[in-house]
């Protein structure tokens, strides 16, 4: 399948049963893949993101149905007027009417799916604003602590960059930036 790197763990009652890794973490320098290669999850940091409001939700620290603008106004699309609709439940479920990335509604929130990151960073920029704490500290102590999950990063920072692996597209290592900002909706490493 030509794939360049990777870390295989096989998890049984909670337990990781068999660990191995595979090829490179850069198909050019030949650096292999240990045990301390961190991966992008892209994308699997939203449901990681979700458990966290969850957990604020729960402790009635956060309202899923109270209108985000009440949170934190979104100034980009201010100006229509179905944004005022939206609350966090309908980012959490996809229904928030943004498209994936850019800064305009494309839909009414609530009135059909459609696939967005734009609307995890907008939550993300709510809750940090409404509970006045680093959003990467709430994960921390929300998901990760709690689950025992370690060497797990969402911004650019000396260990990360020491055991990372590249991405590749085809077999061509990618150069893209690891963000000095936490996106919820994309930028972990674990």
């Amino acid at each position: 399948y030509r794939v360049p790197g990777a870390s295989l763990a096989l998890v049984k009652n909670g337990e990781i049963v068999y660990h191995q890794t595979y090829g490179y973490k850069n198909i050019h320098s030949k650096e292999k893949v240990d045990g301390e290669t961190l991966f992008e999850a892209a994308s699997i940091t939203k449901p990681v993101f979700a458990f966290a409001v969850n957990r604020l939700v729960e402790r009635g620290e956060f309202d899923l149905d109270k209108p985000l603008h009440e949170y934190l106004e979104f100034e980009e699309i201010a100006a229509d007027e179905r944004y005022k609709l939206m609350t966090g439940l309908h980012v959490l479920t996809h229904t928030s009417g943004l498209p994936n990335w850019g800064r305009e509604l494309n839909e009414t929130p609530g009135s059909k799916y459609g696939y967005s990151g734009e609307g995890f960073e907008y939550l993300k920029r709510a809750i940090a604003h409404h509970t006045q704490q680093d959003i990467e500290e709430i994960v921390e102590r929300e998901v990760l602590k709690p689950l025992g999950i370690s060497h797990t990063y969402f911004t650019k920072n000396d260990k990360l960059l020491k055991v990372m692996a590249n991405g590749h597209f085809g077999l061509q290592p990618t150069i893209f930036d690891i963000p000095t900002e936490a996106g919820m909706a994309h930028s972990m490493h674990t």
